[in-house]
């Protein structure tokens, strides 16, 4: 399940530079494609949905590197088929745990932009003597081989540190989590907190809260 979890993870993350498919990097894109090839569907399109929500707002511009959807979302999708999660408290582990994937992510994209920039003077004094006509593609390929061997091996060591730490939090705390009341409603509103925060709206913001809070509290409750 690690092992189709790096595929998946260097297969999407070079969408967002090397392909650029745009929204097959989106999570409910890698959720859809997740349950095509085994997983289970409202469990992985739930994990799909959370991210979507949470990070409704991060939209590329210009310079701006959004956070590595795919690297949160494919791992916390490993670890929830690994360890056969179907409960929402449960499932609420790993999607904790793997949200900062997204950010180490981006900075490994930003690093590696700024290492591939090296390649800018070569390419100038290629333009302007020609000599070698094979400099382009190669500069490319080498930056293709060199983005998806960095990411299997940020995504390899981030999963194997992210499932020791899931399973210490399930050996302590499964039981308990396992007969929660728990629900999907309070994380997904949760989660669209980042949607409410692109509104920039202080009252909008306000009245989220407050609803959210109260959803919890009534799920808890066992109230819905």
């Amino acid at each position: 399940m690690v092992r189709r979890g790096r595929f998946f993870f260097v297969l999407l993350g070079l969408c967002r530079s090397s392909l650029n498919l745009g929204l097959v990097e989106r999570p409910l894109a890698i959720g859809f494609l997740w349950s095509l090839f085994g997983g289970d569907w409202s469990t992985s399109l739930a994990v799909a949905v959370f991210y979507e929500l949470f990070w409704l707002d991060a939209i590329p511009a210009g310079t701006y590197i959004p956070p590595h959807l795919a690297a949160s979302t494919t791992a916390a999708l490993a670890l929830v088929t690994h360890f056969g999660l179907t409960h929402p408290a449960q499932i609420a582990v790993p999607l904790v745990l793997a949200m900062p994937l997204s950010w180490l992510g981006a900075r490994l994209e930003g690093a590696l932009r700024e290492w591939q920039n090296r390649s800018y003077s070569a390419i100038l004094q290629w333009a302007r003597h020609s000599a070698d006509p094979d400099l382009p593609p190669r500069l490319v390929l080498r930056a293709l081989r060199t983005s998806a061997l960095f990411s299997w091996l940020f995504f390899f060591s981030s999963i194997l540190a992210l499932a020791v730490l899931t399973d210490l939090c399930l050996l302590r705390f499964g039981p308990q989590l396992a007969t929660s009341r728990l629900s999907w409603t309070p994380l997904f509103l949760a989660a669209g907190l980042g949607g409410v925060l692109s509104l920039r709206l202080r009252k909008a913001q306000a009245l989220f809260a407050a609803g959210a809070v109260l959803v919890i509290l009534f799920s808890f409750a066992g109230i819905f």
